[in-house]
């Protein structure tokens, strides 16, 4: 299930597998870039599936997790919601040849991956309201670019640009 691909990163600092994986059953896997964590699930046998988010998310507060899941009838159902380490999510009515896939983070864009609407503006949120978000449209780091601005309202892209945004505090 794809989380638009342009959005999720080639290289990886951490995998895991979970321990909800058994073999000819359901692989159950997540990945680490850059402090936002990814959640994949690939089902061989009918079931449920519980992922215990304690098995790799950390425990420094809460994340947003946009979850995709296949509802077996060739049709993908997306879930936005905000998660601890703590939580436990549940699959419920896996089939063969379904699966699932999340992404964790800080922040949550309302679109990602150069998929992003013409005239429609960008925002970001985060599960902090006390949160500070500084972003570039040049493609530099915004925590050192002078070119960085303080997210303050949704952006409006106009152009073709690369997208880079930082949680500050």
């Amino acid at each position: 299930i794809p989380l638009k691909f342009k959005s999720i990163p080639t290289a990886w600092d951490q995998t895991k597998v979970l321990s909800t994986s058994k073999i000819a059953e359901k692989a159950i896997y997540a990945k680490e870039s850059k402090g936002s964590w990814y959640l994949g699930g690939l089902i061989a046998a009918d079931g449920d599936v519980s992922v215990n988010l304690s098995e790799f998310l950390p425990d420094d507060g809460t994340y947003y997790a946009e979850i995709w899941q296949d509802n077996g009838l060739n049709k993908k159902v997306k879930t936005v919601k905000e998660v601890t380490s703590k939580d436990v999510l549940n699959f419920n009515g896996m089939t063969v040849g379904t699966g699932f896939a999340a992404r964790f983070s800080k922040m949550n864009f309302s679109e990602y991956g150069g998929e992003i609407i013409y005239g429609k503006p960008l925002e970001i949120k985060t599960v902090s309201d006390n949160s500070v978000v500084k972003y570039t449209t040049d493609g530099t780091d915004p925590m050192s670019s002078a070119t960085a601005s303080v997210y303050k309202e949704p952006i409006q892209l106009t152009n073709t640009c690369k997208l880079k945004a930082a949680l500050v505090s």
